[in-house]
């Protein structure tokens, strides 16, 4: 989308938690979501990033296109090999805050939070799923919607998600990333990643 440009932006403070907080994928439960996304309808052109197919991504081709990340949050401790790339831009008074996914560098993610300094409002959001919708051919989903899922020929799927703020995510089905599926312990990562205990929520009421 046009409006994507993230160079010679302002590294800010933001600590640890916040980083963490925003991060998509926390866990196995959320890894497995994207993992294994797919759509029924199909564009006939290829869902790209910035301009780069989402299967030719690579961390130098993403810090050559964007620049330098204003974070790089390690999430090592959870997950192997997983860090994420944050960059943010402010665009006609809204704020994209960008992270890029890597397991062991290979990318399987991006996802864009589209917010603003008031509440995001309808036309803003109907007129970012328009702009998704014009970039792709054979979609032909209502934008005011503002939800919108589809796949290419190679398998990789763009959606959108509607709360409060507006989030576009790009999947990548990459050859890579489908090696990288058969290469985790899922069963070691789920005990990883787990937060749940034994004990009742009824002892904290």
């Amino acid at each position: 989308m046009a409006f994507f440009s993230f160079k010679n932006q302002k590294k800010t403070q933001r600590t640890v938690s916040f980083y963490d907080r925003e991060n998509r994928i926390q866990n196995a439960t959320d890894l497995k979501f994207f993992f294994n996304q797919t759509a029924s309808l199909t564009t006939s052109a290829p869902i790209t990033f910035r301009g780069i197919p989402l299967s030719d991504i690579t961390l130098e081709e993403i810090e050559a296109q964007l620049g330098e990340p204003i974070y790089i949050f390690d999430h090592q401790c959870r997950i192997a090999g997983h860090l994420v790339y944050y960059y943010k831009k402010k665009v006609e008074q809204l704020t994209l805050l960008t992270q890029l996914h890597f397991i062991n560098e290979v990318f399987l993610l991006a996802v864009t939070k589209f917010s603003s300094d008031y509440v995001l409002g309808d036309a803003d959001k109907t007129r970012l799923t328009a702009q998704i919708i014009k970039n792709y051919p054979g979609i032909t989903l209502n934008p005011e919607q503002h939800t919108l899922k589809f796949k290419d020929a190679d398998g990789h799927v763009i959606f959108t998600e509607d709360n409060v703020f507006c989030f576009l995510h790009y999947v990548s089905n990459s050859n890579r990333v489908q090696k990288l599926k058969t290469q985790i312990n899922w069963e070691n990562l789920a005990q990883t990643t787990s937060d749940t205990t034994n004990e009742s929520i009824d002892n904290f009421i």
